[in-house]
């Protein structure tokens, strides 16, 4: 666990947003997610959370996913998975898990 100050979570938000798909949206000063859940049956997708963040912000969430990634999905995905993410993104650090 991080650090940090302690989060208050508004009661509405507790229950989270379960997303699919993501869409990345820039500007000068900007980075802004668009978090969608697409329909499995139509083509449709409904954004379930925007967040716009600066740069930094931005910056600071890649490094952080780059850590966490790696080690989820070596010791989460099956065999298949884990090798087609390997496939799909060669510059990922991604190892097998020895546990």
């Amino acid at each position: 666990m991080e650090d940090g100050p302690e989060i208050l979570m508004p009661p509405d938000l507790l229950g989270g947003a379960w997303a699919n798909d993501v869409r990345v949206h820039l500007t000068q000063h900007e980075v802004t997610l668009d978090f969608l859940r697409r329909d499995p049956y139509e083509d449709i997708a409904i954004c379930v959370a925007r967040v716009s963040c600066s740069g930094i912000v931005a910056v600071d969430l890649l490094d952080k996913l780059a850590k966490v990634v790696p080690q989820w999905a070596a010791s989460s995905l099956p065999p298949e998975v884990f090798d087609a993410l390997r496939e799909r993104l060669p510059d990922l650090p991604l190892e097998e898990d020895e546990g």
